[in-house]
């Protein structure tokens, strides 16, 4: 509960509030462009200056789960038939990082497990694509409660002890450059964000962003 943070925060390196500095999830611009507090309060403290400021999107006296989602396909065995499995974990960024990617602190939750099926009995033109609309069929059931939870909110017992109206949303996904081509329905050789072509991969030319229209 020391380490959990439900407001946000504008961290300056400066008294006059110039230089901002971006180091967790809540001092972001994201977060205070979404949530909603009833009152400005000025925090000191020996290193920066931090200021809790009002929002207009969410309900007053709710606050914010930014829900944090990683997969990643990892190799059990290599000599006793090949076994596989996919974990599905999932963290908040209200956790302090220093905190949450210690192994020790146990910050991530296993959400569960993705079937790791190799449709042997389909041709070989149809196995991946049927594999990647198994990964997005169980992903959809399996984070289906983030929807409601991030439209209308819960009422969750926080490590503090109070019960807080809390909204959780889909913040950030964890993936190796594999899982987020799978994630973003793209091909192995593009970039998962910009549309620029696999040539030009590196070159730092401009592109347009990836939007769900276009992929869809």
């Amino acid at each position: 509960k020391d380490c959990t943070l439900y407001v946000p925060e504008r961290v300056y390196s400066d008294e006059v509030g110039t230089n901002q500095v971006y180091e967790e999830m809540w001092t972001g611009n994201d977060m205070w462009e979404t949530q909603v507090w009833g009152h400005d309060i000025d925090n000191w403290c020996s290193k920066c200056l931090i200021i809790f400021i009002t929002q207009d999107k969410l309900p007053e006296g709710s606050t914010i789960a930014q829900i944090i989602v990683a997969t990643d396909a990892t190799q059990l065995s290599q000599f006793r038939g090949d076994k596989s499995a996919h974990p599905v974990y999932l963290s908040i960024g209200n956790i302090a990082k220093g905190v949450r990617r210690k192994p020790s602190s146990r910050a991530f939750l296993l959400l569960g497990y993705l079937p790791t099926c190799k449709f042997e009995n389909l041709p070989d033109k149809s196995r991946s694509a049927a594999q990647w609309r198994l990964f997005h069929h169980c992903m959809r059931q399996m984070l289906k409660p983030l929807i409601q939870a991030g439209k209308e909110g819960v009422n969750i017992l926080c490590s503090d002890g109070y019960t807080r109206w809390v909204f959780a949303i889909l913040w950030s996904y964890i993936a190796d450059y594999p899982e987020q081509c799978l994630v973003t329905c793209t091909k192995s050789n593009r970039c998962p964000i910009c549309l620029v072509q696999p040539i030009d991969l590196g070159s730092f030319k401009k592109s347009r962003w990836r939007t769900g229209e276009h992929t869809q």
